[in-house]
């Protein structure tokens, strides 16, 4: 009997942990009735998609305790954000991934701009891997307050859980609080486990990264097993009618890496421990990180 494979959302996420920037999310594109993940914001990843839960950093105003924040609800202070040197259109990818075609740097962030971007193509080799392409810079945000951060979920945690199950969210949800993000307009972004997957005869097929693959961003994920494909933003429409990515949106909306605080049991449950995910050795290692997998 072949073995299942993982979702491609927790493929994807440990794939491009060792860049550091936090859990990448394998849906970026917020809710229609939610514009886009804050700092301060507390909810739960799921398959990929952070889904809100309540805002920390915004006043109770005519929110009601118990029903739409927690009980023990308290305004986060969320300090004054730090805002980084934008990273600029290019493609992320795990050590697994390479170049083939195209004049570009080879380095682990390949940079694109209209002198690289007439043509290029990546080869996804190795039994599993992943990598993100933007065609727009990326934004980095975060709250210096990390001391307030780790107070603030060690001391709220437990209310969150309780408040997830009494929205009827189940019983393993694991929230986080949101302290850093990476924002973008637009992404293109593979995730592939080659073991016991389909085989495709050589030659290896390529595929489109973008819908329009219009200039100068005509790039191609060649492969020799099929792997998970996923762009935006996402639009409420079938795909052989979604328009060219880069014009449904002129917000950097889609969040594609998350840094966050959240509560973790290092030994058989016991000694909770708040974890600081995103920020290089603090990151969860895969055995810290046992029940994220029916989740994330």
């Amino acid at each position: 009997m072949s073995q299942r494979l993982p979702p491609a959302s927790l493929v994807y996420k440990e794939q491009l942990n060792f860049l550091c920037y936090g859990d990448a999310l394998w849906k970026p594109t917020p809710k229609p009735d939610y514009t886009r993940i804050n700092i301060g914001d507390v909810g739960f990843i799921h398959r990929g998609e952070f889904h809100l839960l309540f805002s920390a950093g915004s006043p109770l105003g005519q929110r009601r305790l118990g029903v739409d924040v927690p009980i023990t609800f308290e305004q986060l202070d969320i300090g004054t954000l730090v805002s980084s040197e934008p990273r600029p259109p290019g493609c992320l990818h795990s050590l697994t991934v390479r170049r083939i075609a195209g004049d570009l740097p080879d380095t682990e962030f390949t940079p694109l701009s209209s002198k690289y971007g007439i043509d290029f193509s990546f080869d996804l080799t190795g039994d599993h891997g992943a990598a993100l392409v933007t065609r727009y810079p990326t934004y980095r945000e975060d709250s210096p307050l990390n001391a307030a951060f780790e107070t603030y979920t060690k001391h709220h945690y437990e209310s969150w859980v309780a408040f997830a199950r009494d929205k009827q969210y189940g019983d393993n949800i694991q929230p986080i609080l949101v302290s850093g993000v990476d924002m973008t307009k637009d992404f293109a972004m593979v995730a592939y486990s080659n073991k016991d997957a389909p085989h495709v005869p050589r030659p290896a097929f390529t595929i489109p990264m973008f819908p329009s693959n219009s200039a100068p961003f005509q790039g191609r994920w060649r492969a020799r097993y099929f792997p998970n494909i996923n762009l935006g933003p996402r639009v409420e429409q079938p795909m052989h009618f979604l328009p060219d990515a880069g014009s449904t949106t002129d917000e950097f909306n889609q969040c594609v890496f998350v840094r966050h605080y959240t509560m973790r049991s290092r030994w058989w449950g016991l000694f909770p421990k708040v974890i600081r995910v995103g920020t290089g050795p603090h990151d969860l290692s895969p055995g810290d990180n046992r029940g994220d997998a029916h989740w994330n």
